[in-house]
């Protein structure tokens, strides 16, 4: 199991309700709703980007104890639910662990019987959850956030994704997955298989409403129109421990909380002082290239910051600074820079894949 890392919040909340200034989450105990926005395109040929997540569980369906853990599978005592509840034509649900050693792991279900839950593939060895706590979500989706024709939303539909709204996912190990609305149908005599709907950019013949955008991964809004693009998504807050994984390479991940501008790179335990062997948090360094990478989007372009820990003698500059800074400038202090919406993490080889644990929202 890789190491997990708690990030510590500083939260001015309560659980009960809150209220975050400019951009508000509403919710009560702990309903509410978020919004999603996309800014507008600067003309017909100029898309803008926008780094956005979602940060509220669309619907809890249960909770439950583990009886007995096998590989890829959960057993509960009893028969709590109906088979296929969590999957199929009900749509893709995940399992979030609330108690033991891998408290906030999310587990993507892939079928159920009554009291069995079949989990997707690379879960592993799931004996040691026996006794431990779970609770079963159902996945927000494309079609929940954006609706099942977004363009009832304001986003832009097309027959392809090169003059459509796009939202991308990011993969890792394997890049990006370009998402659009297709409202418009290819004569049945040049492609009898294609559908409108959402669909990806690689195949206009599947039905990819039901894709998942999981709490603990950003997305990217790519936005056509000329005006900007909100759509509000409703949902719970999710009141457990949630944990995102950190993989070698590009991970394009968010805080998985409705709390904007709380979590800053200074506050996020993103690099720490008693990790020296980077088991639990990025890599410090002189500069980008032998330090590990925060990359925010600053709306025309990435701005990478990275923990500088070695101070270059003052005859050279005596100005630098050692703490968080950006890779342009290495005199400014950028701790209070906020991770707000989606952001990519590099995690550089041959260090290992990491655990970054968010202690539960309503504790805070």
């Amino acid at each position: 199991m890789s190491s997990r890392k708690c990030l510590t919040l500083l939260l001015a909340a309560a659980a009960s309700s809150v209220a975050l200034g400019a951009d508000p989450v509403s919710y009560t105990d702990p309903v509410g709703f978020v919004k999603i926005a996309a800014d507008a395109a600067v003309d017909s040929s100029t898309p803008t980007y926008s780094f956005v997540s979602h940060s509220l569980a669309e619907q809890r369906v249960a909770n439950a104890v583990v009886d007995t853990g096998g590989t890829e599978s959960l057993t509960v005592t009893g028969t709590p639910w109906s088979g296929g509840q969590f999957a199929g034509a009900n749509g893709p649900h995940y399992v979030i662990v609330g108690t033991g050693a891998v408290e906030g792991d999310i587990l993507d279900i892939v079928s159920n019987t009554s009291n069995t839950l079949t989990l997707a593939s690379g879960s592993g060895d799931l004996s040691g959850l026996a006794g431990e706590t779970i609770t079963i979500y159902k996945h927000n989706t494309l079609a929940s956030i954006f609706g099942a024709d977004p363009t009832a939303n304001g986003m832009v539909g097309a027959l392809d994704a090169n003059t459509a709204d796009q939202v991308l996912l990011f993969e890792e190990g394997s890049g990006f997955v370009t998402y659009f609305y297709k409202n418009v149908n290819i004569p049945d005599f040049l492609d009898p298989n294609d559908i409108t709907g959402w669909v990806t950019s690689a195949d206009n013949t599947n039905d990819a409403s039901n894709t998942p955008l999981p709490p603990n991964r950003g997305f990217i809004i790519l936005r056509r129109a000329t005006s900007d693009f909100e759509v509000t998504a409703f949902g719970e807050v999710m009141d457990g421990s949630i944990n995102v994984p950190i993989a070698e390479g590009y991970n394009l991940i968010c805080v998985p909380y409705p709390i904007p501008d709380e979590v800053t790179l200074l506050s996020s335990g993103l690099y720490d002082a008693a990790d020296p062997g980077f088991l639990t948090s990025l890599q410090p360094g002189l500069d980008t290239n032998d330090s590990e990478l925060v990359v925010l989007w600053n709306g025309t372009g990435y701005t990478q910051y990275f923990y500088k820990n070695v101070n270059i003698p003052d005859f050279l500059d005596p100005n630098d600074i050692t703490g968080w800074v950006s890779s342009a400038d290495n005199t400014t202090d950028a701790g209070t820079t906020p991770l707000n919406g989606s952001f990519f993490i590099l995690r550089k080889s041959p260090n290992p894949p990491i655990d970054l644990i968010f202690p539960s929202v309503l504790d805070q």
